[in-house]
């Protein structure tokens, strides 16, 4: 059976968030029940730094768009480097995702990242057992 910690919601920062304070309602209630949350696709969408300092995820997803080819752009490296320290200073777990190769792998490894998302850690697999599986 999946435990809470094993769940995890991303809040997909590219949809527009008409009342942060409801939403930030939504997760205070998800968190007091022991799931967890990330932001996912930091970087991209509206509200970015509204949704940073408004929900507190445990979580947060460095944009793909920031991770292909890391290892041959400096300006990409900065922005990698930057969002893990912010990361870090929020308290939130820093996750890479869109790993497709193993040198952005490594450049990331390297970097201080321990999360990892992307074809080059794995392919998406399938459910592993009906939601009922759930152990709330």
């Amino acid at each position: 059976m999946l435990g809470l910690q094993q769940l995890v919601f991303e809040v997909v920062e590219t949809e527009k968030v008409e009342d942060l304070q409801h939403l930030k309602r939504i997760l205070t209630y998800y968190k007091e029940k022991g799931f967890m949350y990330a932001l996912d696709d930091v970087g991209e969408g509206f509200s970015t730094l509204e949704m940073l300092t408004g929900i507190e995820p445990h979580y947060m997803k460095l944009d793909r768009k920031f991770v292909t080819d890391i290892h041959q752009r400096p300006e990409q490296q900065e922005v990698a480097l930057s969002f893990l320290a912010h990361a870090r200073e929020m308290g939130t777990v820093p996750l890479a995702e869109g790993i497709e190769t193993k040198e952005e792998y490594e450049w990331l490894k390297q970097a201080g990242y321990v999360l990892f998302q992307g074809y080059y850690i794995g392919r998406p697999q399938a459910e592993p057992a009906p939601i009922e599986a759930l152990n709330f």
